[in-house]
């Protein structure tokens, strides 16, 4: 009888923990191959080790199973882009909206697309298709082509449309729809807050779109459908009715992180509201009999693989589910898998061109920025401004922002612009006391780290003082006010709302998303206005 794990494996999608295989890694993937593999930044130091490490990922699970695996990576651009430090980071999928060039689009889709097949990988995660009409959405913000569901639907297709056209899988998410939601499903169970018919006028016509222009692959949310009690992953009727039978989806459903909070509470509603969490068998078995194809575990295979072993005999696991005298997961959707497996292998080493990796990307990008980022108000005449000519330079952010890899990327771009002409640049990378302490009403900080942002851009008068704001979730009105009294220059990255809370005397700039190519512009002397 097979075990558990060997049941599972060829639905699993399972993370690695550095840039090389461990031994123990490779004995998993030998013995019980994966379906595929997602990397994160911590498995990204340059394009060739990347090239590298995909290699050795086909060459043994491909010779474990037959089949080569799909690997993955959440690379949409902006602040979500793990692989930037091979091919660099692309603008956000806001970005792309702003310009209204649906050639630019089309252009920087093919060329990401081509990147990642020339590095290893054939499956894109994305593009996002969430419509965001949630200003205080944490999660998905610059991540959506915008808040407009037929403006949404197009660029979905299109992308849909230029990325398999690389013969990379575009997995479109997060069905039904995340943008709606004031909760980040990574921390929490977020309640979509539309009733259904909403639902389907304002989130499903991207989803179609990407449907009907032969999207391979569907992640569903960890997310509160209307009328529903549980996340939308655990829903099969949302899968087999809404995405298969309504939408006529007949391709790949993966679930998102199933180590995310959203997946893990067994009730509750948002804000982290849940106090019981469910246990990995029976996360295991809801996933599957909702319909799910691929079951995606961000952790390394030498963490999960473990847990996953461990749950062989348990009395958790459903014997009716996982006796072999029961059909224990649909031959059709091992059909599903497989068939994506093989329309996405590599053929020979053609495919693999580590050394055009991010070079036509680059260019792309730049001309998004100068079609995407603008001059949202300048009431003193202080723009455009030139590297050469500011006084201080401050970032504020969350501690959580500053760790994220592509931030720091944007922040360290801006620094060397700017280091040859700003007598001061600094970042203070924790207001997360802060902000965990402010309840939009009444400050309730000691002052002292407010302090320490007023004096850095008090400090220098030989030119303008600039302000990036790096956050990409909501910060209270009186507290922005603090962070932002003594600044000229506002340059609002994540968080495209924060313009009209803001001092009335800021000039503001907003870029639209955390991006190289955004901190050249904003120091353009051709920066539009809006």
């Amino acid at each position: 009888m097979p075990s558990i794990l060997n049941r599972i494996a060829p639905h699993l999608v399972v993370g690695l923990s550095g840039t090389e295989l461990t031994p123990d890694e490779e004995r998993y993937l030998g013995e019980e191959p994966p379906a595929g593999i997602i990397l994160f930044s911590r498995n990204v130091s340059t394009s060739l080790q990347l090239a590298a490490l995909t290699g050795r990922i086909r060459e043994i699970t491909a010779g474990a199973g037959g089949l080569d695996p799909l690997v993955m990576a959440d690379h949409e651009g902006g602040r979500i882009a793990v692989l930037s430090r091979a091919i660099g980071t692309p603008p956000s999928q806001a970005a792309v909206a702003r310009t209204g060039s649906l050639k630019l689009s089309r252009l920087l889709y093919r060329e990401l697309a081509a990147d990642l097949r020339a590095l290893g990988l054939n499956v894109l995660l994305g593009p996002v298709a969430d419509v965001n009409t949630e200003p205080l959405n944490p999660v998905i913000g610059t991540r959506s082509f915008g808040d407009d569901p037929a403006r949404v639907a197009v660029l979905v297709r299109e992308s849909v449309i230029e990325i398999q056209r690389e013969k990379v899988a575009a997995c479109i998410k997060h069905f039904p729809g995340h943008g709606s939601t004031s909760d980040d499903s990574h921390v929490a169970l977020p309640v979509i807050k539309r009733t259904p018919a909403q639902l389907k006028d304002f989130d499903r016509p991207p989803f179609g779109a990407g449907v009907w222009a032969g999207a391979s692959m569907v992640m569903m949310g960890h997310i509160v459908p209307p009328e529903g009690t549980g996340p939308a992953t655990y829903e099969s009727g949302i899968i087999a009715g809404t995405l298969r039978e309504e939408l006529g989806f007949d391709g790949v459903v993966i679930t998102d992180a199933l180590e995310m909070t959203g997946a893990r509470v067994r009730n509750g509603g948002p804000s982290g509201g849940a106090s019981e969490e469910r246990p990995l068998a029976e996360i295991v078995e809801l996933s599957l009999q909702a319909g799910n194809d691929l079951l995606l575990f961000s952790k390394p295979a030498g963490e999960i693989y473990p847990e996953l072993e461990k749950l062989e005999g348990s009395q958790e696991l459903s014997r009716s589910f996982w006796d072999e005298r029961f059909p224990r997961l649909s031959p059709a959707s091992e059909r599903r898998v497989r068939a994506l497996r093989d329309k996405c292998a590599f053929r020979g080493a053609g495919d693999l061109r580590a050394d055009r990796a991010g070079k036509n990307l680059k260019a792309v990008s730049v001309k998004i920025a100068r079609k995407s980022v603008f001059v949202a108000r300048d009431p003193h005449s202080l723009l455009p401004v030139t590297s050469a000519g500011i006084g201080s330079v401050v970032f504020a952010g969350e501690r959580i922002d500053f760790e994220n890899d592509t931030v720091r990327r944007f922040i360290a771009r801006v620094m060397a612009l700017c280091r040859a002409g700003a007598s001061d640049l600094h970042g203070l990378d924790d207001y997360d006391a802060l902000h965990g302490g402010f309840d939009h009403s009444t400050v309730q900080s000691d002052g002292k780290e407010m302090d320490l942002y007023r004096q850095e851009l008090k400090k220098d008068t030989s030119g303008p003082n600039l302000l990036f704001l790096l956050n990409r979730r909501s910060i209270g009105e009186a507290l922005l006010s603090l962070i932002s009294k003594e600044a000229d220059i506002v340059v609002a990255t994540d968080w495209p709302y924060v313009m009209d809370l803001l001092h009335e005397d800021n000039a503001v700039i907003m870029t639209y998303g955390t991006y190289e190519a955004a901190a050249e512009v904003v120091f353009e002397a051709s920066l539009s206005s809006s």
